[in-house]
């Protein structure tokens, strides 16, 4: 009788430390969707904005200057507007007070927003680069935590 209540005690502990490894397992991966969704949407939409202002940059002069500085602008705002690294704010004040003369033609200003906007895309990536890491990281622990 003894010996019943004994394994019955045993089952259940194992069946406890399996749901409770299970919810915790749950709880990690379940970390990691917000993680992936912050890389897109921190990142990837200034990374969006950085392209948008090249290419208004490297269209035809011809075109109507108006309509490119109102998409410049609207870009320049968008990055602006989602600025998440330490790093990128000088950037976008750098880009800030050279677009207009770049969009006017002139080449020093050309070239000091073309690098202010590279420089902007590498901030970005490379903060993308630490955020999947540390998604890979939530990951790794989530699988361990699964084979516990």
């Amino acid at each position: 009788m003894r010996i019943g209540w004994e394994i019955r005690l045993g089952i259940v502990s194992i069946l406890l430390f399996q749901f409770v490894t299970a919810f915790g397992t749950i709880g990690l991966l379940g970390r990691m969707s917000p993680a992936i969704e912050r890389i897109l949407e921190r990142n990837v939409a200034s990374l969006t904005a950085v392209e948008d202002m090249l290419s208004v940059l490297a269209r035809d002069r011809g075109i109507d200057d108006g309509k490119r500085r109102k998409e410049f602008q609207a870009a320049l705002g968008r990055a602006g507007k989602n600025i998440t690294e330490p790093a990128e704010k000088p950037l976008v004040l750098k880009i800030r007070k050279s677009h207009e003369a770049a969009l006017a033609g002139d080449g020093d200003a050309t070239d000091a927003t073309v690098d202010a906007l590279r420089s902007l895309g590498r901030v970005n990536r490379e903060a993308m680069g630490r955020s999947d890491l540390q998604a890979k990281a939530l990951g790794k622990a989530g699988m361990w935590a699964a084979v516990a």
